[in-house]
């Protein structure tokens, strides 16, 4: 037995020796507890002492809940008659043995306590209703329509993402990007840039940094934080508070911020100043309106490119793990004669100067997948006409993007039946579903969205 073990007194079994250096240099493990439980019960007192010593330095034991009925019982076994003279000694050892339990079972509740917490779902607070074609999380589950709960966090490593909270909030989370959701009203940005369209009935959403505290006083503004300048915020509509993070609240530190206003604020500098309006800031909002477009949601593998593509023949923009949808051109009109179209549920007339936006649904693997594409979208205005038929498609290509190229193979559209192509429109006309599927040797389909301008 190596120098510094516990357990060297010649008075113990052998085996139990040989399990107690075992657990003096390598912790418990259950086997041990089991073999030390039983010798317990056999009454020794020596060997009692030494476990309640041992167990005292290694909490480990704790782990095993399990057996700690069987540790409990020392006391018991303490309660038969000794001598006088080792009655002090009992004493000392039944309350080691019930401080030991004691703080067993602290740990176990805690241990028990912690796993309720990791594993307790939180409330949905919002979804996500929108994605870029290079949306990367770090999350690879994410998808669009994915619901997103109260203290979740996160991490958009490319592209754009928008979340609706439940009382009408929109985020558009540019990455890179880490956003903490700490309440239906109440986000904290890590580190990105975000922009806020707050409705009505969610007047006083906050959103926090390291540096600020911004409260919404109805409008649509810009929070960027980044380690070299701190946190600035931009209002696009309406106005904001914004408060130096961490001090008092007598005014001091605090602006009121109205359209086309912008303060930069960090806290380590203890600096709040208003600073003027960038143009990346038009640009950044451009792009994300470009992204809506008129859609109020998207779910499933559904990616928006965010604005018109000038080739969209096979291969160009390949889509193995989504769908694109492709906004094409909005407030379009038929100059000259009515034209006749096919939609789902049959022919549907195109008035001279009767308004309406395009948007493309473009899905191109490049191989086949038995795997469906599955999506749907929700636009604000009602759906006109959905074109699924190569000769429609064909019709309107000069008019919806007169500047792109697109695909002139006869396999370009739906092949819609029970076993093919599904899409369905709801009552309202306003959300299209859909279930695409390949045929092979053609790994392509496309279908087009008139959709009634504003």
């Amino acid at each position: 037995m190596s120098d510094g073990t516990t357990n060297s007194n010649p008075g113990l079994p052998e085996h139990i020796t040989d399990v107690l250096d075992q657990v003096f240099n390598n912790g418990w493990d259950r086997s041990s507890v089991a073999e030390v439980s039983t010798a317990i019960e056999s009454g020794s007192p020596l060997l009692t002492q030494q476990v309640i010593q041992q167990v005292q330095n290694d909490l480990e034991l704790s782990r095993y809940a399990s057996e700690l009925p069987t540790i409990a019982r020392l006391a018991e076994l303490l309660n038969e008659d000794r001598p006088a003279k080792k009655e002090r000694t009992q004493q000392r050892i039944k309350l080691l043995a019930s401080s030991f339990i004691g703080v067993a079972v602290t740990l176990v509740v805690a241990l028990f306590g912690s796993w309720v917490l990791l594993n307790y779902e939180q409330p949905a607070i919002g979804h996500i209703v929108m994605q870029s074609a290079d949306v990367e999380w770090a999350d690879a589950g994410l998808i669009a329509g994915e619901v997103v709960r109260r203290d979740a966090k996160l991490k958009l490593n490319k592209g754009i993402a928008s979340i609706e909270l439940d009382r009408g909030t929109r985020i558009d989370l540019i990455a890179p990007a880490i956003l903490d959701l700490n309440a239906i009203s109440n986000v904290h940005l890590v580190t990105g840039t975000l922009i806020a369209t707050v409705p009505q009935q969610d007047l006083g959403f906050k959103v926090t940094t390291v540096d600020s505290e911004v409260v919404d006083l109805g409008t649509e503004f810009i929070v960027e934080r980044r380690g070299t300048f701190g946190t600035r915020v931009a209002v696009n509509k309406g106005r904001v508070k914004v408060t130096l993070a961490d001090t008092d609240r007598d005014g001091v530190n605090v602006l009121e911020l109205t359209e086309g206003r912008v303060a930069q604020l960090d806290h380590g500098l203890q600096l709040v100043k208003e600073i003027g309006w960038e143009q990346p800031w038009d640009d950044l909002l451009h792009k994300t309106e470009q992204a809506r477009g008129g859609i109020k949601r998207v779910s499933g593998a559904v990616r928006s490119s965010g604005q018109p593509l000038s080739v969209l023949t096979e291969g160009v923009h390949p889509t193995v793990d989504h769908i694109l949808l492709v906004p094409e051109e909005h407030g379009l009109s038929i100059q000259k004669d009515s034209m006749i179209v096919e939609d789902l549920t049959g022919p549907v007339t195109l008035q001279p100067n009767q308004k309406f936006d395009s948007y493309l649904v473009h899905f191109d693997p490049g191989h086949f997948s038995e795997r469906p594409a599955i999506g749907s979208i929700t636009f604000e205005q009602p759906v006109i006409a959905v074109l699924h038929r190569n000769e429609d498609l064909e019709q309107l290509d000069s008019i919806t993007s007169p500047i792109s190229d697109y695909s002139q193979a006869d396999y370009r559209g739906l092949e819609l039946s029970e076993d093919g192509d599904i899409v369905s429109l709801s009552a309202d006309r306003k959300t299209i579903s859909f279930t695409l599927r390949m045929e092979p040797p053609h790994y392509m389909d496309q279908f087009r969205v008139l959709v009634q301008s504003p």
